[in-house]
């Protein structure tokens, strides 16, 4: 199928800007800002989810030594105790059983001595992903990168803090952000990002998100993410920055339109408030340039996105009798033992769950 691009000729090209990094490697440094005293593991994945946040121009994320002590603590009562796969509950942790350091992440965080929300009285949202280990620390959070549920949680705009534990088989990354933010307002930002190489073909979903079906083989996703300054926002909503998909296009190098799934705030059970994500119907072609356009409108205006980029040679194979391969089998195990949980911390809620 084939586009007139009539919403093409809308968009202003950025001709002459050329992104500064092409790739993920390009953009990674040595070290992360925050507390030196951390874990080598903490440092780890803060070093390597800033790789992906300076790819896109965000801040890096700086890591804490008492938020990463808390997210150990809490990584070894999941071991202990299994995976909640509670996504809508507030309640991260039970007095009744084993390990327990406090109900909610506030009380884990100063069971730790971290005590930088009692200098704070405005809102602050709290991310916490809790998964089975996998693989080196960076590894883990390229697994993260790759699905638009736990990419938002690296890429939150605003993060003035962050923990990461590991213990056992379980993993815990969890980050603070204030709202409203600032962040990035003046334009949503797009990942894959324009002018990025060496983009996976495909992935695996595993995630029960009620619009891509559950262990499809699809094309890479593409999420356009935003923030706002808006004090009219609501950060109890489930789509706090009144986010919406006006239009958009995936075209291939032929201008053959991409069918692709949307996903927006309020569409799916597991919480995604900031960001839209396009999910390809089917594995995009290996070594091949793709355009994306949108429109999107949220609490500071309505705006148009774009971005061009190339996949490689990495993505989900599929064997002659419709399986799944080794390592697709294995990062579909890997979700599907995820739990998400979003708490909004203000001053008329002490916790509330979203």
């Amino acid at each position: 199928m084939r586009t007139s691009l009539v919403f093409i000729a809308s968009v202003v090209a950025l001709a002459g800007c050329r992104p500064e990094f092409t790739s993920v490697e390009e953009a990674c440094q040595d070290s992360a800002p925050g507390s030196a005293k951390a874990s080598d593991n903490a440092i780890a994945a803060a070093v390597r989810g800033n790789c992906y946040r300076r790819l896109v121009g965000q801040a890096p994320a700086p890591v804490d030594d008492e938020y990463s002590a808390a997210s150990r603590a809490h990584a070894r009562y999941v071991d202990q105790n299994g995976f909640l796969r509670e996504e809508s509950s507030g309640e991260s942790e039970s007095p009744e059983n084993p390990g327990f350091t406090g109900e909610t992440s506030p009380e884990r965080l100063r069971a730790q001595g971290y005590d930088a929300l009692d200098q704070d009285s405005g809102i602050v949202f709290y991310w916490t992903l809790e998964l089975p280990s996998v693989g080196t620390v960076p590894n883990e959070v390229d697994v993260w990168m790759d699905h638009w549920i736990t990419r938002q949680v690296v890429l939150q705009p605003g993060v003035f803090d962050s923990g990461y534990g590991r213990s056992g088989e379980a993993s815990v990354y969890e980050n603070l952000s204030e709202f409203p933010s600032d962040d990035r307002v003046e334009k949503p930002f797009v990942y894959p990002k324009d002018g990025q190489s060496n983009v996976p073909f495909s992935i695996v979903n595993n995630f029960a998100t009620e619009i891509v079906p559950e262990a499809a083989v699809v094309g890479y996703p593409i999420t356009i993410t935003v923030s706002s300054s808006a004090l009219g926002s609501d950060a109890f909503d489930e789509n706090p920055y009144g986010l919406v998909l006006l239009e958009q296009q995936i075209l291939d190098p032929d201008n053959n339109l991409v069918p692709a799934y949307e996903i927006q705030p309020g569409t799916t059970v597991l919480p995604f408030p900031y960001s839209i994500a396009l999910v390809p119907r089917e594995p995009l072609a290996p070594n091949t340039e793709y355009r994306v356009f949108a429109r999107v409108s949220w609490a500071d205006g309505i705006k148009n996105v774009e971005a061009t980029f190339t996949t490689g040679s990495d993505g989900v194979d599929v064997t002659a009798d419709g399986e799944l391969d080794e390592e697709a089998a294995r990062v579909a195990a890997y979700q599907s033992g995820l739990t998400i949980r979003r708490s909004v911390l203000s001053p008329r809620s002490p916790v509330l769950p979203q």
